[in-house]
Parts: C-alpha cells; sequence; structure tokens
C-alpha cells in the first residue's frame, strides 16, 4: 500500500512539472493587482518551474473548486465521477502539503487523536 507520503511527493512533483508552483504568501504580502512585494522570490520560482505561482488563496480555490464538483456528482448520482472528484480534492491538497512542506500524515494522526478525546457533537454544530 502506498504511503500518504507517497501520494504526496508525487502530486507534488507531477503538478510542479506541469507548471504549477505553490508558495506561501502572507495577506500582508499582497499589494493591489496581485503583485507580490517580495519580487526576488517569485523571480526565482518562476524561473525554476516556467509556470504559475499559486498562493494559499488561489490552491485552497482550486481545492473547493473539486469539491463542488463532487457534491454536482452527488446531485446527479454520478457515483464514478463523485470517485474522481475525490480524488482530485486529495491530489490538490497534497500538491499544497508537498509545496509547503506540511508533513499531512503527521498532521492527519494528531488530529485525529484529539478528535478521539472530543465529546459527541462538540462544537453545537447544527448539520
Amino acid at each position: 500500500m502506498t504511503e500518504i507520503k507517497e501520494l504526496i511527493k508525487l502530486s507534488g512533483e507531477i503538478a510542479n512539472k506541469h507548471g504549477w508552483k505553490i508558495i506561501w504568501v502572507s495577506a500582508t504580502d499582497i499589494v493591489k493587482d496581485r503583485n507580490i512585494i517580495n519580487q526576488s522570490q517569485i523571480l526565482q520560482n518562476v524561473i525554476l518551474n516556467k509556470g504559475r505561482i499559486l498562493t494559499i488563496g488561489d490552491s485552497l480555490s482550486l481545492v473547493h473548486s473539486e469539491v463542488s464538483e463532487a457534491l454536482d456528482a452527488y446531485r446527479n448520482d454520478d457515483k464514478g465521477n463523485f470517485g474522481e472528484e475525490c480524488a482530485d480534492i486529495a491530489i490538490r491538497l497534497f500538491h499544497m502539503c508537498y509545496d509547503l512542506k506540511i508533513n499531512l500524515e503527521k498532521e492527519i494522526k494528531l488530529k485525529m487523536k484529539k478528535n478521539k478525546e472530543r465529546p459527541v457533537h462538540h462544537g453545537r454544530k447544527n448539520l
């Protein structure tokens, strides 16, 4: 079985090879017309990747678009496409974790441990 870290690495390498690179740019670094103050970081990434630089907001928007496509597949009772869209969600997330050097496997284990200790229906959310 392939480990999450292997899938993350492969997702990131494929996306970067195809011209997509995610960088951490804080909201305070972004100015009018999406120009970024730290131009040297942008130039370095553009030269290395010959592609598009994505901010965290861009990347999360792409994850959201895949979630919306999964919802559409569900609404259309299209189980085959629903599975593919779920894979797209994971791939987008894995790419972001790869570029930002987030150890998703570790974070999932920590979060699951935290969730295990929470009371049933914590947070008073009504779903």
